[in-house]
């Protein structure tokens, strides 16, 4: 499959998701053994009635987080205002506040160990006959034993104080490596045409992705109000890499991909479903790209919604749609990325470990969640936009511009200086398909030669295509200095003058 035979009229693109910057999480004191965000964040909820009396900076609503991945705790956190830092430095970027401590919302249920990871988040209005919105749960009890019949999946309230929880229910006969994972909405018009009623999207990859992404379509609702302790929930398969006992398996999966959260985006006329993927490119014949050479990426991985209405009409397997496009993000992430291990197939050496997403469809926002990041082993999220204004004529037009430019200003100065690089969306986009970070260097000499200053490893600032350093000179003497920037191949000096 070719993203060129895509409908660019229909489907949203890597370019048209932007990168607005990150915050980082405080879910208030700890709770118990796992009531806190440390080696959490593997699922994320938003929640549009939440934090009303939150700033109006254009990011209302909250987030509902899962704590410790070995526990079932959930807190509810503010949305702040993003920020992009080009060091990368953690103290840059801004603190979400607790709105609801910690609380495990599965405490009661029949059979619920303890220990158990909370693979996915969801909040819906009221459905059915429901008098309420309700948080959806899946949990992945992968290590702790098995809950009986395959039970994953319930519903509760937002109070987390008196979460009400109903559940837990299993979805049809699939197992539970098919479907405790990712929960996302189904956009009500392709529901109407394709599954009626059922706009609950869950699903799971099966062997960490080496067989592939599976997806679902159900309604807990029509099975009761709520539908009793171990009910089996009909589900309406879209994606399925397993028929029965025969593997339908991809050459192009490996067990170092993952498919870790979703979700059904929809700006305009134009939809994707998109999941946040850990994507192994070494032993991948990935589509349009080819064999990547090492490495483990974070990724955006675009599917046609029109493949799995196909699927439901019968006129594809379910183990045939395929992503049609991908946005690496591995750029915007924090720290150092995470060992590779001796186990893995596709012998990828280092990783950054990906979390939950949640979706504010109405603003088109996606919060992306960084786990284990290497300093702190705290969550990050990373806030991205959808956008869809820029025309094709733009693009197109981008090509004839320069790949990089270099800017000083003021110049001539005394003593500070802010120093430039921008890069065009054309250049951006071309190193994405490439898989490559966008970075650059930055070296100051005088106009002798002699070294002053080395800036390395700048990072790109995705949504203006630029990135900006300040140099104060201070200490330097009055003449003229030579700027060097360098990313990849491109090399541009300028020259700059100190006026004391």
């Amino acid at each position: 499959m070719n993203a060129a035979q895509q409908n660019p009229n229909t489907l949203l693109f890597p370019d048209n998701i932007q990168y607005e910057g990150s915050f980082r999480l405080d879910g208030g004191l700890r709770v118990d053994e796992h009531g806190y965000f440390n080696y959490g964040g593997y699922a994320f909820a938003y929640y549009p009635a939440g934090d009303s009396t939150g700033p109006d900076d254009g990011y209302p609503g909250s987030l509902f987080g899962t704590g410790h991945a070995s526990g079932s705790y959930i807190a509810e956190i503010s949305i702040p205002a993003p920020v992009i830092s080009l060091a990368e430095n953690l103290a840059d970027l801004p603190l979400a506040s607790p709105l609801q401590n910690f609380a495990n919302p599965y405490l009661g249920i029949p059979g619920c160990p303890a220990k158990t990871t909370q693979g996915g988040l969801l909040y819906l209005p009221a459905q059915g006959q429901q008098a309420s919105g309700k948080l959806y749960g899946n949990l992945c009890n992968d290590y702790v034993g098995t809950f009986p019949n395959d039970i994953h999946m319930a519903w509760f309230e937002t109070n987390l104080s008196n979460p009400a929880i109903a559940g837990l229910w299993r979805l049809g006969d699939y197992s539970r490596w098919d479907n405790s994972r990712y929960l996302f909405e189904i956009p009500a018009s392709w529901a109407d045409t394709n599954t009626p009623g059922k706009i609950l999207a869950c699903g799971r990859c099966r062997n960490w992705g080496g067989e592939g992404p599976n997806l679902f379509a159900c309604a807990p609702w029509e099975k009761g109000n709520p539908p009793l302790y171990g009910d089996t929930i009909p589900g309406e398969p879209l994606m399925h890499f397993m028929d029965g006992t025969i593997k339908k398996q991809d050459k192009g999966f490996t067990p170092c991909n993952d498919w870790q959260a979703g979700a059904w985006a929809t700006r305009g006329s134009r939809s994707a479903v998109i999941f946040l993927s850990s994507v192994s490119y070494s032993l991948d014949h990935m589509y349009m790209s080819g064999p990547y050479g090492p490495g483990r990426y974070a990724c955006l991985l675009f599917y046609d919604p029109a493949d799995l209405s196909d699927v439901v009409k019968g006129k594809k397997n379910q183990w045939e749609p395929h992503w049609y496009a991908r946005k690496t993000i591995d750029s915007h992430f924090f720290g150092a990325k995470r060992p590779g291990s001796n186990s893995d197939q596709s012998m990828e050496d280092c990783y950054y470990s990906i979390g939950g997403m949640a979706y504010d469809r109405e603003r088109g926002k996606l919060y992306v969640a960084q786990t284990l990041e290497s300093s702190t082993r705290d969550p990050l999220i990373h806030v991205f936009r959808i956008d869809t204004a820029t025309t094709s004529a733009e693009k197109h037009a981008s090509r004839n511009v320069p790949d990089m430019q270099l800017a000083i200003s003021p110049n001539p100065f005394n003593p500070k200086t802010v120093i430039t690089v921008k890069v065009t969306r054309f250049a951006e986009a071309r190193r994405e398909e490439k898989g490559e970070r966008c970075k650059a260097e930055m070296i100051i000499y005088t106009i002798e030669g002699k070294m002053v200053l080395t800036i390395s490893d700048l990072h790109l600032l995705p949504s203006t295509s630029t990135f900006s350093v300040t140099w104060d000179a201070s200490s330097q003497p009055s003449g003229v200095y030579i700027i060097k920037a360098t990313m990849g191949s491109k090399t541009l000096l300028k020259k700059a003058v100190l006026i004391k």
